[in-house]
């Protein structure tokens, strides 16, 4: 130990009255059970802001029923219901919006706001056709309309596909930093691994352009 570091020990000792540094430890996965609740929303709302301020969401919903919406997404009782895969559907969708005490809120509502939160799941990739199709023909600048002719399917569909496709062109773009954060306040650590694997995966479908890059040459 050199003379400033001894003045700095002597200084701190003497100011603390230790010899010692303790943090204390909290319990960064947030559960749902063991969090304090202010605390919790207070860092749900924040994410949900600058995820809405980020990609200029247009949802006509405010911050606290998407925050419900969250919830609920990662509410154990969902997620078991939905399976070991996680796959979630229009149903479970349905019965999440079921659970919110509002009647503006149907099971289209809770889809797009898990869209405009990436938190998108296997479910929400099932398509009749091969989804890179969808991509190739959008990239082209067909409308939704001639993709369905194209594709034989509906419109209604292909729609709902292409927003798929945004959220997580969306997500690839922060590195998917927004849905591991919810993740990781509102679940728990084994469905956080599920989602971190999801995100995982869509890192390697072919849509590096949309991912922002800052190199310094």
């Amino acid at each position: 130990m050199d003379e400033k570091t001894a003045d700095l020990r002597d200084i701190f000792i003497e100011t603390t009255g230790t010899e010692t540094v303790t943090d204390e430890q909290q319990n960064d996965r947030g559960s749902l059970i063991d969090s304090d609740d202010t605390t919790v929303d207070d860092r749900l709302h924040a994410i949900i802001t600058q995820i809405r301020n980020r990609f200029d969401d247009e949802l006509s919903l405010s911050t606290e029923t998407a925050a419900l919406i969250a919830r609920g997404f990662f509410n154990p009782q969902f997620n078991s219901e939905a399976g070991d895969d996680n796959q979630w559907s229009r149903i479970a969708d349905a019965q999440l919006a079921a659970s919110i005490d509002d009647p503006d809120i149907d099971s289209e509502t809770v889809f797009d706001v898990r869209m405009s939160l990436h938190l998108i799941t296997d479910a929400d990739r099932k398509a009749p056709f091969d989804l890179d199709r969808l991509r190739s023909l959008r990239a082209e600048g067909m409308t939704a309309t001639a993709c369905a002719d194209t594709l034989e399917t509906t419109t209604e569909t292909v729609n709902r596909l292409v927003r798929v496709i945004e959220a997580e062109a969306e997500s690839r773009q922060v590195s998917h930093r927004f849905r591991a954060s919810l993740a990781n306040l509102l679940s728990d650590s084994t469905l956080s691994e599920r989602l971190a694997t999801d995100a995982r995966r869509d890192g390697l479908e072919p849509a590096i352009d949309d991912m922002e890059t800052d190199v310094s040459l």
